[in-house]
């Protein structure tokens, strides 16, 4: 496999240039200081969430890795791109179970497992071409989409969506450490 390999699937990317996805780029280092802000804000918080700060050092390995692949574009980049934010979306996943949804930790543990097998065989199935790339993303978009929608009609207020960055949610506890 060469690792070096130009990858040409983002629409913005017209030549080899490292500057060639401005665009890309500067949202790519968005990632990062959101999550340097989001960074300082669980610093202050009263009661500091592991899980939230997993999460945001995950944003920042997704910035970084993003920047790298809106930079260079090579094979290898591609993946410093993906991987961060597979494991984001897998860690989200468990932390909702958990916390949203009060499943226990082998339920939340089988239940992730479950959407990365899904989400890969979709992934597996989806050509690349599919949107420019972007179709591949679906499943993750789904279940955030898919989160939020449950969490609004079971009725649980902002409060149990703030208990993702830094606040604990009243409805669902600390059922990460449960």
């Amino acid at each position: 496999m060469d690792w070096q390999r130009p990858i040409w699937i983002i629409c913005e990317r017209t030549d080899r240039g490292l500057w060639a996805e401005p665009v890309n780029l500067l949202t790519s280092l968005a990632f990062v200081a959101v999550a340097l802000a989001a960074a300082a804000g669980w610093r202050r918080a009263e009661r500091r969430d592991p899980a939230v700060a997993v999460l945001i050092a995950l944003v920042v390995l997704i910035g970084v890795g993003s920047t790298l692949f809106h930079t260079f574009a090579a094979r290898w980049a591609l993946y410093a791109d993906l991987i961060p934010i597979q494991i984001f979306v897998g860690v989200y996943f468990f932390v909702a179970m958990r916390r949203f949804f009060g499943l226990p930790l082998p339920a939340a543990a089988l239940a992730t497992i479950g959407f990365v097998l899904v989400a890969r065989l979709y992934v597996d199935w989806v050509p690349w071409t599919f949107m420019r790339g972007y179709g591949r993303l679906l499943p993750a978009v789904g279940l955030l989409f898919a989160i939020a929608l449950t969490v609004r009609l079971r009725g649980m207020d902002a409060g149990a969506v703030r208990g993702l960055v830094g606040r604990p949610a009243r409805e669902a506890g600390d059922l990460l450490v449960a």
